[in-house]
């Protein structure tokens, strides 16, 4: 394995030794060497991996307490990933990926739909319903791979909207950026996020926040996975706004995070700090605990019932490819994905036509965020997904 990693390590720096900090790398070719085995389609399911949570987004009747399993969802969507030096595949224009999970007791089941709407730029949409939880959550994911020297960062931008009908509550959420850091060998190696991780809640006057520290230059100092978070109350008085400290976080998402009652009056991070450091914390999220506490069941669909377009029938050669170490076959599967992919985008140029997706239209005329469209979603699972799910669970029970 290591042997490998200085091979990946030298892909690397045959790609990047020619490019500038902040070059865009989202649309540089690479070698299957150095990609995972699976679609960034397939990589955006992380977000049900609590998806246990859900109901109790439903069933919980305090504000504060159902921002904060709201928080949690996020929180336990991040992976303790090893540092491989491999990026996913990147969706063609077109590529789906669909699943369907069944939650324990009487709380219906959870559909998860994703397409590639856009390859230039790249722009993933997801959208998650359970229709028996009046839960649904939609995100376009924009994403911007960049070259930062000695790191390499995944920034996502775009609206994040979760649902809950019983509340008429919605929740706008902003995700934290992922980095890889000691790409050359300069430094501490390893993958961390960094930013914020924002969840708010108009209705609510709620915010909660994580900030996610990043370590220091070179790695010199911080550790990874560090975490410090608050909840507010934020009360608008027209021009002003009134905040309020409730709750403080604080810990390291791998591990462990502590929760703290604030007293009210931290205008600042010193003296969110100084409250933190004299009270005693409760766990808010233990990262093997709540992983498996909230594991939600995914029901199996056979490949060859998935429609064409799926990620794994787009992909499959490829990564089947990777998975035996036969790169020379992987990157020749890989490069017919994209010949076709580029032959498909000239023919629709030819004819004067554009790609049209299939479950997603633009907000609004001028935005560049996205929503479900309804008809074909309902159409998509009451004709397709259902039936699978249906036949998924009669195959468990004859097990």
């Amino acid at each position: 394995m290591a042997d490998e990693n200085t091979h990946e390590e030298s892909i690397w720096k045959g790609i990047l030794s020619d490019l500038k900090g902040g070059a865009d790398l989202t649309h540089i070719a690479v070698s299957a060497r150095v990609l995972k085995p699976y679609s960034g389609l397939q990589k955006l399911e992380d977000i049900l991996d609590c998806g246990e949570i859900l109901p109790k987004l439903r069933q919980e009747e305090d504000p504060q307490e159902r921002i904060l399993l709201v928080g949690k969802l996020f929180i336990g969507s991040l992976h303790v990933e090893v540092f491989d030096m491999k990026k996913p595949f990147n969706p063609v224009l077109g590529e789906e990926r669909h699943q369907v999970f069944k939650h324990k007791g009487d709380n219906g089941l959870t559909y998860y739909i994703s397409e590639q709407v856009s390859h230039h730029p790249p722009v993933s949409v997801v959208h998650i319903r359970n229709d028996q939880l009046g839960i649904s959550y939609t995100a376009t994911h924009k994403v911007r791979f960049l070259f930062l020297g000695n790191s390499v960062e995944i920034q996502i931008h775009g609206k994040m909207t979760l649902r809950i009908d019983k509340f008429d509550e919605e929740y706008e959420i902003k995700q934290p950026t992922y980095a890889a850091r000691g790409l050359l060998s300069i430094g501490k190696r390893g993958i961390e996020r960094s930013g914020q991780l924002v969840v708010k809640c108009k209705k609510s006057q709620l915010a909660l926040k994580f900030n996610f520290k990043p370590i220091g230059w070179l790695g010199m100092w911080g550790k990874f996975h560090y975490v410090e978070g608050h909840l507010k109350r934020v009360e608008e008085d027209g021009k002003k706004k009134k905040k309020e400290a409730l709750k403080l976080v604080s810990g390291y998402w791998n591990e462990k995070l502590l929760i703290y009652e604030a007293k009210g009056n931290e205008s600042s991070k010193k003296d969110r700090k100084k409250t933190v450091k004299n009270s005693e914390g409760t766990v808010y999220y233990d990262y093997n605990e709540d992983r498996a506490l909230y594991k939600l069941q995914r029901l199996e669909i056979a490949q060859h019932e998935r429609p064409s377009m799926d990620s794994y029938n787009v992909w499959g050669k490829a990564i089947d490819a990777i998975k035996e170490r036969n790169y020379e076959v992987a990157n020749r599967e890989k490069k017919a994905v994209e010949q076709w992919q580029r032959k498909k985008r000239e023919e629709l140029k030819k004819m004067g036509q554009k790609h049209q997706q299939k479950y997603f239209e633009l907000l609004e005329k001028g935005s560049s965020d996205w929503k479900p469209v309804g008809g074909a979603i309902q159409e998509l699972i009451s004709s397709h997904l259902l039936p699978l799910a249906k036949k998924a669970e009669e195959n468990c029970a004859s097990e």
